[in-house]
């Protein structure tokens, strides 16, 4: 297509696509090698492995039987256990923020109760999850 200077314009939508599917593959890149990497319950191969030269069939799910379930369930734990992380640090901070006025009234050392035993129960949620894998390794 001419352009207003008379000169040929190259289509920019292949070259958006093309962008577009590079940056699609680097994303899934990722998500692949993170999954490898966090690996708690020792089900899937090395980053290297993964990424390493291969003749024949290269596809992940026939090199390595099972590769897709474990890591959507490695993706999984690690979105689990960062998220109860999060609500233990919120449940801390809480704490901390009424422990000084619990002495002040009824109504503050219920809510210091109330943080504490929220506080205690991210705790315990946050020592299942960490158990989960050493759980997984024995059965």
């Amino acid at each position: 297509m001419a352009s207003s200077s008379g000169k040929e314009t190259a289509g920019g939508g292949c070259i958006a696509l093309f962008v577009l599917l590079i940056v699609v593959a680097l994303i899934v890149m990722g998500v692949i090698s993170l999954a490898a990497l966090i690996d708690p319950f020792d089900w899937m191969p090395t980053v290297h492995r993964i990424w390493e030269d291969c003749a024949g069939d290269c596809a992940l799910a026939h090199r390595f039987p099972g590769f897709w379930w474990h890591a959507v369930a490695n993706l999984l734990y690690a979105a689990l256990t960062v998220t109860i992380s999060g609500v233990f640090l919120v449940a801390v901070r809480d704490v901390r923020g009424k422990r000084v006025a619990r002495f002040d009234s009824a109504a503050d050392a219920a809510a210091f109760s109330g943080a504490h035993d929220q506080c205690v129960g991210a705790g315990a949620a946050l020592g299942a999850v960490a158990l989960l894998p050493i759980l997984v390794a024995i059965l």
